[in-house]
């Protein structure tokens, strides 16, 4: 069992590398032409975005447990765009019913993703909330997307 969860491992280590080489190695736009995406996102870990063109994108977040919800939409817009290296920004809403915190939150991010190759992503993300109680907290996400091309 441990030698198998190694070769896996090794597998996954390899495919970044061929990845990470391709995508430096190439002039290319790596973010361009994507569509859909599935991957992990805070604040609620499971997420689906989908780019709609190259600067105006869809994402949604949610978890799902016995005692915990959380429910997550945005509007992405891409501000800058470079081979490997796109910055956006997102407006949203965040619901969470969980014994530790409830209620409807709004809030305003700017983020950076780093792509990896055309199909693989990570990003991070730093931003503010709103919660029901008026009062401003600081958000700060990341993320990692795979993407299948438009």
């Amino acid at each position: 069992m441990k030698t198998t969860a190694q070769l896996i491992l090794l597998l996954l280590a390899l495919a970044l590398v061929s990845a990470s080489v391709d995508a430096f190695a190439q002039p290319r736009n790596l973010s361009q032409g994507r569509g859909l995406g599935i991957g992990l996102q805070g604040p609620c870990v499971i997420s689906i975005r989908y780019w709609m063109d190259d600067k105006l994108g869809l994402e949604g977040n949610f978890l799902f447990l016995t005692d915990q919800i959380c429910l997550s939409g945005r509007l992405l817009f891409r501000l800058g765009d470079t081979s490997n290296f796109d910055l956006y920004g997102s407006l949203g809403g965040w619901y969470l019913n969980a014994p530790y915190d409830q209620g409807l939150r709004a809030f305003a991010l700017a983020g950076m993703e780093l792509s990896i190759s055309p199909n693989f992503a990570l990003n991070l993300e730093f931003g503010e909330w709103l919660g029901t109680d008026r009062r401003y907290e600081l958000m700060v996400s990341s993320g990692i997307h795979f993407y299948f091309l438009k």
